[in-house]
């Protein structure tokens, strides 16, 4: 569940940026800071953070760079999942 909403969740980031929507940005960010979180995820939590935090400031530059480096994160996190399910199932 979390790996399909994060997806979701990181394109409406990307997207939210772009169009210069802080409100949406905002609500995104929000939501994958709790559900990162509550998956171990601490540093996609606090990159969702940092976003949500300069949307609400209105600081659209930081919020986008922000997002390149979630990005970042999101695929190291998404890599790491497939490697502990791959071993998960390797081991079954």
């Amino acid at each position: 569940m979390f790996k399909g909403d994060a997806a979701k969740l990181v394109t409406q980031l990307q997207e939210s940026v772009a169009r210069q929507q802080a409100n949406l940005l905002s609500q995104a960010a929000d939501t994958l800071k709790s559900s990162s979180a509550n998956v171990g995820a601490l540093a996609l939590s606090d990159a969702a953070r940092r976003i949500e935090s300069a949307a609400h400031s209105g600081d659209t530059k930081l919020a986008d760079t922000m997002v390149a480096l979630l990005f970042t994160e999101y695929e190291r996190v998404k890599s790491a999942w497939g490697l502990k399910i791959a071993h998960r199932s390797s081991t079954e």
